[in-house]
């Protein structure tokens, strides 16, 4: 994922690099840019809305490229990936079956959100009244 403020300060060097290994790379913005290329997905802006730009993208790669590679890796425009050490990872694992590796990303807003309805749960459930 990458965004237009950093299209050619961080992503080109992703596509210069790395990227050259991919089968398949995609990077996904606010905006379509056919001579990069990024695909446009559709989002609200900042980061409290990076569970729904990367499920939008995963949908996108979904039906326009799934049957182009086994594997597909979401990453960000400031990540570096050994392609070959990535393949050799996957070796034992079967592309048919779910699988994802990786940690959640929560960001403070959400989190905040979350202590709030726990906080509504409870109160709810033990009233201090």
């Amino acid at each position: 994922m990458t965004s237009p403020a950093t299209l050619e300060t961080r992503a080109r060097h992703v596509r210069d690099t790395w990227g050259k290994r991919c089968d398949v790379l995609l990077f996904a913005s606010d905006y379509k840019n056919d001579k990069f290329p990024t695909i446009n997905i559709t989002a609200p802006h900042g980061r409290d809305h990076l569970l729904m730009k990367t499920t939008k993208t995963f949908d996108y790669v979904y039906t326009h490229h799934r049957d182009q590679a086994d594997w597909f890796l979401k990453a960000d425009d400031d990540t570096y990936v050994i392609m070959e050490n990535l393949r050799h990872m996957l070796t034992p694992y079967n592309p048919q079956e779910a699988l994802s590796f990786g940690h959640a990303f929560i960001t403070t807003a959400q989190f905040f959100r979350w202590v709030h309805s726990v906080i509504e749960t409870i109160n709810h459930i033990n009233p201090l009244t």
